[in-house]
């Protein structure tokens, strides 16, 4: 498990680069531990992250279509989550539905 150490984001030389304001993080699935994410927390960082859950809430009836073509959709769903403060997003795409089916 890496964790981020303290100099590599909060370095002044870093930070230079970005006129003073911390960065939005963006982590794939692989490195969106609970603690990377809760140091992310801890240190002030905007982030957005892939999910590890597996179980996921898809809302159908509160989602909303973000993109149609000829063969599928693809709809949104936002939920925030008071316990942890952040804000989900789901997706649903039609055709990843008939791939995850067929196998």
């Amino acid at each position: 498990m890496n964790k981020p150490s303290e100099s590599s984001l909060e370095d002044d030389k870093q930070m230079s680069v970005f006129d003073k304001k911390k960065p939005v993080v963006v982590m794939d699935a692989g490195i969106a531990t609970n603690d990377n994410v809760q140091w992310l927390q801890a240190n002030h960082y905007r982030y957005l992250v892939v999910s590890r859950k597996r179980h996921r809430e898809f809302n159908h009836d509160k989602a909303v279509e973000v993109k149609r073509d000829k063969d599928y959709i693809v709809k949104a769903y936002k939920k925030y989550v008071k316990e942890t403060e952040e804000t989900e997003i789901y997706c649903h795409s039609s055709e990843r539905a008939k791939k995850d089916q067929s196998i």
